[in-house]
């Protein structure tokens, strides 16, 4: 660990001094870990409690349809099926093969004709791994820890496919805005982000974060009461 990041404290739970480096990103998401890789001082707790939520995150995407055309990705696949494997995953197994469904699309004349298998997705963990990325990007970005009076809220484009009618336009133009510079790619294309501070807010911020080319989250650090606020809809 260098010496900038043994001076400051975790940048999750603020533990002084950190033990290891957590990379932002999550490492496991390449198959070919860069040399650009960002990292942030991390005690060994918060980086050992992210580690399940990491893998969910990496499967959740591997077996996306269409990931799999991504060169990094088809690197990262057999990595994902075999950590099903794992006597030690059998509760992720199990709940990846529960949570899956028939797809059968509507042009499809026969039972059994061109059925896909679709799994459903538990966007509350792909946030939170996401959070954490924000996090790290906050204090790579800012050189400090979020304060505590502030929060993050991070959300998945997926998730957010059938908003509000009244809601989608003023979010379509914020993401417009949010992503009209240029963004800063960590690997082959495997993570791209734009990160903003808000000009009359000086620890606020936002993140418009890409994986893979294909998956996008928002990700929005404010006081926790505007982001309770915000959540509510008042």
């Amino acid at each position: 660990m260098s010496r900038r990041l043994r001076d400051q404290p975790c940048t999750y739970c603020g533990a002084d001094p950190p033990s290891e480096r957590d990379h932002i990103p999550p490492a496991n998401l390449f198959g070919n870990p860069p040399s650009n890789l960002i990292t942030v001082p991390a005690c060994s707790t918060c980086n050992r409690q992210a580690s399940q939520d990491d893998e969910y995150f990496r499967n959740m995407l591997a077996f996306r349809e269409g990931f799999d055309q991504h060169p990094e990705m088809q690197v990262v696949l057999p990595a994902a099926h075999r950590s099903l494997l794992r006597p030690e995953a059998a509760g992720m197994a199990r709940a990846f093969v529960e949570s899956a469904f028939a797809i059968k699309p509507v042009d499809s004349m026969a039972d059994s004709e061109g059925l896909k298998l679709g799994y459903k997705v538990d966007l509350a963990r792909l946030d939170r791994v996401v959070t954490r990325v924000m996090k790290g990007l906050y204090f790579r970005h800012l050189g400090r820890r979020i304060p505590s009076e502030y929060g993050v809220r991070s959300f998945c484009g997926s998730g957010l496919q059938h908003v509000d009618s009244t809601l989608g336009p003023d979010l379509a133009r914020f993401v417009t805005t949010l992503t009209a510079g240029p963004s800063t790619t960590v690997g082959q294309d495997v993570f791209s982000y734009w990160f903003h501070t808000v000009p009359d807010e000086a620890n606020a911020a936002a993140a418009f974060f890409m994986f893979y080319e294909r998956e996008w989250f928002l990700s929005l650090v404010a006081r926790d009461g505007d982001l309770e606020t915000r959540e509510s809809g008042e």
